[in-house]
């Protein structure tokens, strides 16, 4: 166990935190489906095959390509991707869901979609909600738990490995908990590999989230994951709550991306969960990968930049723990992008260990030599840009230089 204060520089491991903290979570993506329902996020086949890509290289465990049969874009995905799409570590997962109310699985178009997808995965989401099944499905308790367990059912007898996304389940435990652990139950027993419990409308918050997360672990004979959403901004929060709870699996979207005001974060997740909590996530290596060894592809990414008033922020390791140099904040893929320019590596002068740089291993005196450098340009990027931006409003005053 670390013997370093949590709360200035992180670290530990999973014991430390209390609650049921697993030691390993599996990290699964869905930026592919429930990321691309972002208002004014429009994904070609061709982006959603190079950004699977990315995510195999970043060593996510799962990712989640879409919804086969729901629309052209998708079924194309799933018929490009066994030859197109040649994944070193994740599982290409297909999203679907239950069969309808009182019909048959063997004739069901949605279930016959998710065989034919060509993955060896599946996720489905069901109701466990009781309002939602008597008044959105109009139907009986029985007959909303049997369409979960022959669904599951169906799937495994089909030779895939089958996730269960249990839809409102947090609003429904609240309201029937007998019912919510009914519907679950029944997706264990006939073979799903994972429950994942969906807070659908992310309105739970933390506290909540990591008491019922608890309760179920405890009640089911299965792995138990969480799908956060963050309409009260906690969907970050929720996740780090539901991994204290024993959830194994966390589901969610880079840069948060989602319906309404999205999804949880993975690139926030993953670092609060093995940095500051010492919980394995993503393989050995790749949160600190090296961008000279990056695939062409990646280096050609989009750069987000985010400025505050002040000196670069930049890691630097000293006595065993991070510091942070200055006041402005400059997104680390910014850094990447500009430490990693010939004219900057020239300006400098002599080599700098760039990976050092990145993951904080640098040294003072190595840090305070590129800031001048990475600073100047910056100021160019962002002086490329005014013309490509509109005035501000009558009454916005100008942020002083």
């Amino acid at each position: 166990m670390s013997t370093g204060n949590p709360t200035t520089t992180g670290g530990g491991d999973a014991a430390m935190w209390g609650g049921n903290a697993p030691a390993h979570v599996d990290i699964y993506d869905t930026t592919l489906r429930d990321g691309s329902q972002l208002e004014g996020i429009s994904l070609t086949v061709d982006d959603k095959l190079r950004i699977a890509e990315q995510l195999d290289y970043l060593g996510v465990h799962f990712i989640e390509g879409g919804w086969p049969g729901a629309n052209p874009k998708d079924d194309e995905f799933f018929q490009r991707a066994p030859a197109e799409l040649d994944l070193d570590f994740s599982t290409l997962v297909a999203f679907g869901s239950t069969r309808r109310v009182k019909g048959k699985v063997d004739d069901d178009p949605t279930l016959a979609n998710l065989v034919k997808a060509n993955t060896s995965a599946v996720c489905i989401v069901g109701k466990c909600w009781d309002y939602h099944v008597t008044e959105a499905l109009r139907t009986s308790l029985d007959e909303g738990v049997a369409m979960v367990a022959d669904s599951v059912e169906f799937l495994v007898a089909a030779g895939l490995r089958v996730f269960f996304d249990a839809e409102h389940f947090f609003d429904g435990y609240k309201h029937n908990p007998e019912f919510s652990l009914r519907v679950v139950e029944a997706a264990a027993v006939a073979g799903a590999e994972s429950i994942v419990l969906c807070d659908t409308n992310g309105g739970s918050l933390p506290f909540e989230v990591e008491q019922i997360v608890g309760q179920v672990v405890a009640y089911l004979d299965a792995p138990v994951g969480v799908h956060l959403h963050d309409d009260t901004g906690c969907g970050v929060a929720n996740a780090l709550a539901g991994v204290r709870g024993g959830a194994t699996q966390v589901q969610g979207t880079i840069n948060g991306y989602g319906e309404r005001t999205g999804n949880c974060n993975l690139t926030t997740i993953i670092p609060n969960l093995t940095l500051k909590m010492g919980i394995r996530t993503l393989p050995e290596g790749r949160l600190t990968r090296d961008p000279n060894h990056w695939p062409e592809k990646a280096k050609t990414g989009a750069v987000r930049l985010a400025l505050r008033s002040g000196a670069p922020i930049v890691p630097v390791a000293m006595d065993g723990a991070y510091r942070v140099v200055g006041k402005q904040r400059v997104v680390l893929d910014v850094v990447k992008a500009v430490v990693l320019r010939p004219k900057v590596l020239t300006a400098v002068g002599d080599p700098i260990d760039v990976r050092a740089l990145l993951v904080g291993e640098a040294t003072p005196e190595e840090v305070r030599r590129l800031t001048d450098v990475v600073m100047a340009e910056l100021i160019d990027l962002v002086e490329g840009l005014r013309g490509q931006v509109a005035p501000a409003e009558s009454g916005v005053e100008r942020a002083p230089d």
